[in-house]
């Protein structure tokens, strides 16, 4: 009876332990796309691609993978989306061949080799707000190169070989903040060419510019201007150089990030222009002509209406790209070394590396 009662007892004490053990969790048999990515990845990836999440925008990896033709990444997504299609072969921008990525909001071209944007090449992606298209070869930017880009914030278009841009080139980009174009071949800015914009950042270093004129250039620059780069220039500081200089004097000194050194004439190189007394750089100008009389800034001046077809820049926002290279920003994938300190070019070795084709 005794034996009864023990084997009885072992038996509730086992029964007790089970009832009180965790319940085994199912192992999971989906897998993300990438691994480490913050989120789950909800939308299939487009191979040879990679997908992975980041605070709700999906950003999709197809930097080296041997693409010739954007239209190639096939795919499309619903949620937005970054689309890095860095270090390819894709030498032109065809007309809508990026039409079924209306969900896009950022697109990195960098890398390329990229020698032409055709008209329409961005036809329905009006929702992106960073294009990024780094070091490349493209010479030009016409007045229809950015059509269907309304909503573009941020545009990087550094260490090209640009020699003209067309004074419509930024017609549509109404919301456009940052401009980034250093080390470059501009030789000058067209008039009204930043008419439809407001910037609070533009890196011109690095180019071929002598002289900005205030009419048509520095009067549209200077109405939200946080930050301007004019380093690297070969400045002609004779009597063009007047408006600049009163220009540059009414902006706020921190805005601008380097100096502003003269090349031209012999009597003034090297020195920064915001430093030279007036007096000096035009030396027959007369006091009143100083005064704003030669089309510089004066009290009563006013920028010049916008074109019947443009809209009025409203949007209040200022955010300053993150460092390094002042206006790089930070999600500009595998960043090349040249464009991470600041720019140590010269005419004389951009004319070495960028040999016609």
């Amino acid at each position: 009876m005794q034996w009864v009662t023990l084997a009885v007892a072992l038996g509730c004490v086992r029964l007790s332990q089970a009832s009180h053990s965790p319940t085994p969790t199912p192992t999971s048999t989906h897998s993300p796309l990438v691994d480490n990515s913050e989120e789950e990845v909800d939308e299939p990836c487009f191979e040879p691609c990679t997908c992975e999440v980041k605070e709700g925008v999906l950003h999709v990896h197809c930097d080296g993978r041997s693409f010739t033709n954007g239209s190639q990444v096939s795919h499309s997504w619903v949620r937005p989306f970054k689309l890095n299609l860095q270090r390819n072969s894709l030498r032109r921008l065809y007309s809508n061949g990026f039409q079924h990525l209306g969900n896009a909001v950022s697109i990195n071209l960098g890398n390329n080799g990229l020698q032409d944007i055709r008209v329409g090449a961005f036809n329905g992606l009006a929702k992106l707000r960073r294009l990024y298209l780094h070091e490349n070869k493209l010479e030009v930017f016409r007045n229809d190169t950015f059509a269907g880009l309304e909503a573009l914030e941020y545009l990087q278009a550094d260490y090209n070989v640009i020699k003209r841009i067309d004074s419509g080139a930024l017609r549509f980009l109404y919301k456009l903040r940052v401009l980034i174009l250093n080390d470059n071949l501009i030789p000058a800015l067209p008039a009204h060419l930043f008419r439809a914009v407001s910037l609070t950042h533009l890196d011109l270093r690095g180019n071929r510019l002598k002289s900005l004129a205030y009419a048509g250039t520095l009067e549209y620059i200077g109405r939200s201007l946080m930050e301007l780069q004019l380093e690297e220039n070969p400045w002609n500081c004779g009597c063009e150089a007047v408006q600049l200089q009163q220009w540059l004097g009414q902006i706020p000194y921190t805005a601008v990030v380097g100096d502003v050194t003269c090349e031209y004439p012999f009597h003034l190189h090297g020195k920064d222009l915001r430093e030279i007394p007036r007096k000096e750089l035009c030396a027959d100008l007369p006091d009143k002509e100083l005064q704003g009389e030669r089309g510089g800034p004066s009290a009563g001046s006013k920028p010049q209406a916008l074109p019947p077809n443009s809209k009025p820049n409203s949007h209040p926002g200022r955010v300053r790209p993150t460092k390094p290279s002042s206006m790089v920003h930070g999600s500009r994938q595998n960043t090349h070394p040249s464009s991470t300190s600041s720019s140590s070019s010269s005419a004389e070795r951009r004319d070495k590396e960028r040999q016609p084709r």
